[in-house]
């Protein structure tokens, strides 16, 4: 009777357990559709050692937003309606995704993504031994 028993919990616990959703690109990419509000903006200045200097607000208001769209466009706007800027993304792998506007990609970095905040980064162009910048964005739904 208790192997009957055992057998009944063990097929139970499979049974119950589900498995984590794949982490993929095209998961990145529909976590990040949606209306992102800027909170903030900060270039940070690191060492040719990888060691932050200092750092510097950028300009952002409240008011601004950044708007990624399923067919793969972005936009971003004041809520007043005055566009900013436009483009496309494209998500490469679960922690980075690309910006393009006009003529330039932009190689971005995924901080944090969760359901209520999303926080990225776009480094400059590095040379190896060169000190370079970053500029991190701190967005909210």
């Amino acid at each position: 009777m208790k192997k009957y028993l055992y057998l009944l919990l063990i097929a139970t616990a499979l049974f119950s357990c589900t498995k984590e959703e794949a982490k993929t690109p095209d998961n990145l990419r529909q976590q990040m559709v949606d209306m992102w509000l800027f909170r903030s903006a900060k270039s940070i200045n690191y060492s040719a050692q990888g060691v932050a200097t200092d750092s510097t607000g950028v300009l952002v208001t409240a008011k601004d937003f950044i708007e990624f769209k399923s067919d793969g466009s972005y936009s971003s706007s004041t809520l007043n309606g005055k566009e900013l800027t436009t483009g496309t993304f494209t998500a490469v792998t679960t922690t980075r995704f690309n910006l393009k506007k006009g003529s330039a990609t932009y190689i971005c970095r995924v901080i944090n993504l969760d359901l209520e905040n999303f926080v990225f980064a776009i480094q400059d162009p590095k040379i190896a031994g060169q000190p370079y910048t970053e500029t991190k964005y701190i967005l909210y739904r």
